[in-house]
């Protein structure tokens, strides 16, 4: 979307008051911003745990707003343009990719290709129980307390394609899910110890236009919904399920002016590492100053 999207590590964000770690970890609150300088002031301000929480991570040395004032060191930097869902990238988010790639060994630092490897479809069917199982225990309890029933008229049609999944699911499905993405976790957590940041596109695609993807047509299952969302989370949301920071930058444009995100992630607790980089690119690449030709400008 043009704007700098922040999903810190896994614990960086309390989940409270209402979980330790929301939808067995999957899911962390953050927030959306024009710049790296409101993303790190935010993050200063909602960062840290709270009584009860059950883990809580080592706190940064310093402020992330003071940090994002000293550049990285030259740093190693993994590469990958190969979604590892197998869905093809648009040449013109490879493409975008690629230029970043160059721009950062122009800065300094060591980019090689490279990229985790895993079994992507054993991941993606763990994905698949532990967002449905997440999703039907939470509207199990939300329909309890409206007094409503879930059904066709109260949910559309994606929603309600997870929860029927999640109600086919035992317990034993879902331990073996979560123990899926540890093993992965473990992988991820072994190549970022080797490299310090990997980079790749946000999404397969770029933007599509509005009203091209409906949520609420008939006939979805579990299968459909997560095909659907493979050109948008290829990249994105193994991220979620390690637990890892990533950022997403709007550091490229297609031919017809629209934002291609590219993602950086890096090792387990080091939002700061990435706040320090996004500095550096976002004076290099000054994505705050460009406007659609169609917008809204707020003058003083």
């Amino acid at each position: 979307c043009g704007v700098v999207g922040l999903k810190p590590s896994r614990g960086r964000i309390s989940g409270a008051p209402e979980s330790n770690a929301p939808m067995l970890g999957l899911a962390i609150s953050f927030m959306l911003t024009r710049s790296i300088r409101d993303t790190a002031a935010l993050l200063d301000l909602g960062s840290g745990a709270l009584p009860g929480d059950s883990y809580e991570i080592v706190p940064p040395t310093t402020s992330y707003a003071q940090a994002i004032k000293t550049p990285p060191k030259a740093l190693r930097i993994a590469l990958c343009t190969t979604s590892w869902s197998g869905y093809p990238l648009d040449a013109e988010v490879k493409t975008a990719v690629l230029e970043v790639g160059k721009r950062l060994e122009q800065l300094g630092h060591k980019v090689v290709e490279a990229g985790p490897v895993f079994d992507y479809e054993r991941y993606l069917a763990a994905q698949k129980v532990i967002w449905a199982a997440s999703t039907a225990q939470s509207l199990d309890e939300l329909a309890g307390l409206l007094r409503r029933p879930i059904d066709e008229a109260s949910l559309q049609q994606t929603t309600l394609a997870v929860y029927r999944h999640g109600r086919t699911l035992d317990a034993a499905s879902l331990i073996a899910a979560l123990a899926v993405y540890d093993r992965i976790t473990r992988t991820v957590g072994e190549f970022l110890a080797v490299h310090d940041v990997l980079v790749t596109p946000t999404c397969a695609i770029s933007p599509e236009l509005l009203g091209t993807y409906d949520p609420d047509r008939p006939g979805r299952d579990i299968d459909t919904v997560f095909a659907d969302l493979a050109p948008k989370e290829t990249f994105s949301a193994l991220f979620n399920g390690t637990g890892s920071p990533a950022i997403s930058l709007p550091l490229g444009w297609t031919q017809n002016g629209l934002p291609i995100g590219v993602q950086f992630v890096a090792a387990f607790g080091r939002d700061d590492l990435l706040l320090r980089l996004g500095a550096v690119l976002e004076a290099d690449y000054a994505w705050h100053q460009r406007k659609p030709p169609t917008h809204i400008t707020r003058t003083a």
